[in-house]
């Protein structure tokens, strides 16, 4: 139900902010650490036929939210992040399917659920 919804979006939203600066290179990095459980999960997520929009955005937010690589560490950081966007890729068990579900968000005319999209 709605609530069960709830929750779901609210976990996404918490992995996001566990993930904050996945790519920043430092080591260790607790954010980037927490991808190897996190990541596959998100990916699971966008790909579930069951997941609502909200948790959607949620989840495609977190999956910014590790690649998002802050203008002060992106000379050291490039490595790292595309680490992070081979790691997304590949937990997909189909690469169409994920860029799909990036790509259905654009057509929501919801600015919160475009913009990660777009980035990613």
């Amino acid at each position: 139900g709605s609530e069960a919804s709830t929750i779901a979006a609210e976990a996404a939203a918490t992995a996001g902010a566990c993930l904050y600066d996945a790519c920043v290179p430092i080591t260790p990095n607790p954010a980037t650490l927490a991808c190897r459980s996190l990541v596959p999960a998100l990916c699971e997520a966008l790909l579930c036929q069951l997941s609502n929009f909200e948790f959607l955005r949620e989840a495609i937010w977190a999956l910014w939210n590790a690649v998002n690589l802050p203008a002060e560490f992106s000379q050291r950081g490039e490595a790292v992040q595309k680490d992070l966007l081979v790691e997304i890729m590949r937990n997909s068990p189909n690469e169409m399917l994920m860029a799909m579900a990036l790509t259905t968000n654009l057509s929501t005319l919801d600015y919160d659920a475009m913009e990660p999209s777009l980035r990613l």
